[in-house]
């Protein structure tokens, strides 16, 4: 086996072994979430940023040495030596496994965040549906009163 090889066998092993922790981080997340464990969540955000930015370095690293691929810009599947497509193919349905996953949390999310506002409006003193919901350029629904207070007349 060539250094070249060795080197982006190193990159892909890491690649992989990130790319498991990521899918055990995201796994401890939807728990969390479920859990409401705010402390827990703040913890695993921590450590998602720190093995996205590994996986990220050892991804952009495989891609440099694999100068071919800058050129068309397509799967590092056909670029890559024979011996080291088992490994790359390993990897393809696992980097699969945590787009969902992180999918279903950013949902799971979402759903919780949603709770909270139509709790804060029930505390707040308004009722459901009684204010005129906008949507805002990310998408997301406000409220058409945003000053904060209720003015009576």
């Amino acid at each position: 086996m060539t250094s070249a090889t060795q080197d982006l066998q190193q990159h892909l092993s890491a690649l992989h072994e990130h790319a498991a922790a990521f899918e055990r981080l995201l796994v401890e997340e939807s728990e969390a979430l479920g859990n409401r464990d705010h402390e827990t969540l703040e913890s695993l955000a921590a450590s998602k940023l720190r093995l996205s930015e590994g996986m990220d370095r050892h991804f952009k690293r495989l891609l440099t040495a694999l100068p071919t691929i800058q050129a068309d810009n397509t799967d590092p599947d056909k670029h890559l030596p024979e011996a080291l497509r088992p490994q790359w193919h390993a990897l393809r349905p696992l980097l699969g496994k945590i787009r969902e996953q992180n999918q279903n949390n950013g949902q799971q999310l979402h759903l919780q965040s949603r709770q909270v506002d139509q709790a804060m409006t029930i505390l707040r003193g308004a009722e459901q549906g009684s204010q005129a919901d906008t949507y805002g350029a990310d998408g997301q629904t406000r409220s058409a009163n945003r000053g904060g207070r209720h003015v009576k007349v």
